[in-house]
């Protein structure tokens, strides 16, 4: 009885348009922020970028400037409600995970770029940062099924 109480607590919750938006809102928040640290100090997220080596040398600078205006750009036009947003921020986040993925198979020990540019390199930290965008992925998946016949703009 107390375990389908809690069934339909949570149901509600996750049905709630608050918990939505404040979901939609938090992402498109963190892409935002994430792209501004890095535009910061393009230097030190062209280092980061050029350690996965998956890059030629000439395309390294150009993504470290690219990337992040992208994610600001996405996670604004997210914000904004405007088509398209939540879609670029999935599609991102499938990159980023790929990236992560080979990084991880390869035994790289590099430091994921995405909320600090910190040369340091914490143990486990791109499993954590896949772990992250999985999650990150979850939740958009999740809106955008709840988007489907509902009013919330993304």
């Amino acid at each position: 009885m107390l375990s389908f109480r809690f069934r339909q607590g949570a149901a509600k919750i996750f049905q709630s348009r608050f918990i939505c938006r404040l979901l939609f809102w938090g992402l498109s928040g963190l892409f935002i922020l994430a792209g501004v640290i890095k535009l910061a100090n393009q230097h030190a997220f062209a280092v980061q970028v050029e350690r996965y080596g998956l890059l030629p040398a000439a395309w390294i600078d150009p993504v470290a400037l690219l990337l992040p205006l992208l994610e600001v750009g996405a996670g604004a036009v997210a914000l904004l409600g405007l088509r398209g947003g939540l879609e670029t921020l999935g599609a991102m986040l499938l990159v980023f995970i790929g990236v992560l993925g080979y990084a991880l198979w390869q035994g790289l020990e590099v430091p994921c770029g995405c909320f600090s540019l910190d040369d340091e390199v914490r143990r486990h930290g791109v499993l954590l940062a896949l772990l992250r965008d999985l999650a990150m992925l979850a939740v958009v998946v999740y809106l955008l099924v709840r988007r489907r016949g509902s009013d919330i703009k993304a």
